[in-house]
């Protein structure tokens, strides 16, 4: 699975849209070579075979050496100009493990860190350590939400045989179905009184 982009082509109405969708698990999850569903009923299809694409015609190489960026929604294909060098991104993240600044400075630095990771295909140990770092930070502060968005990259990023702290996200998975079940249970007890 990965970072594999699918190539799509949306029929609405008479137009004919192509997208390459990069890292959206949620859609590739839902979709064969043959077709995808959307929730709202539009159909579409897969424009070319998945395998026959060069892939490494659309990564991006980035230039930037700039260690701190803040995080920005991509509107449009990334600027090699804007996206940070692997030895960048490492420095970046030793920045953040060493700040002193909010939870909030960490979490956008940490976006972009993996965003630059995703927009070059960069999976190794890096990339497991950011996501580890992010994911520890916001357990941390109870950003559930953003800890779950971590894991779940995590699982896939150790499943492909990157190397990284297995052990101790297996913990933290064990902890929050604890905390789950056991707020779920005071919720129902508070519930019968």
């Amino acid at each position: 699975m990965g970072f594999t982009p699918h190539v799509i082509t949306v029929v609405v109405g008479e137009v004919v849209i192509p997208f390459i969708i990069m890292y959206s698990f949620l859609i590739v999850r839902h979709c064969n070579k043959n077709n995808v569903i959307f929730a709202t009923g539009a159909k579409s299809s897969v424009s070319r075979a998945v395998e026959d694409i060069d892939w490494d015609s659309f990564t991006v190489k980035g230039t930037c050496q700039e260690i701190e960026k803040h995080n920005l929604w991509l509107t449009s294909a990334p600027d090699p100009a804007t996206v940070r060098l692997e030895e960048v991104l490492e420095k970046a993240l030793l920045m953040v493990q060493n700040s002193q600044k909010n939870y909030f400075y960490k979490c956008d630095q940490l976006k972009s860190i993996r965003q630059d990771l995703t927009v070059q295909r960069i999976q190794n140990q890096l990339t497991a350590k950011v996501y580890e770092t992010h994911a520890r930070l916001a357990f941390d502060v109870g950003d559930l939400p953003e800890y779950n968005q971590c894991q779940s990259q995590l699982q896939s990023l150790y499943a492909e045989g990157i190397e990284g702290c297995h052990m101790d996200f297996a913990a933290y998975n064990l902890l929050c179905v604890i905390l789950d079940f056991s707020n779920n249970r005071d919720h129902v007890s508070s519930m019968s009184r």
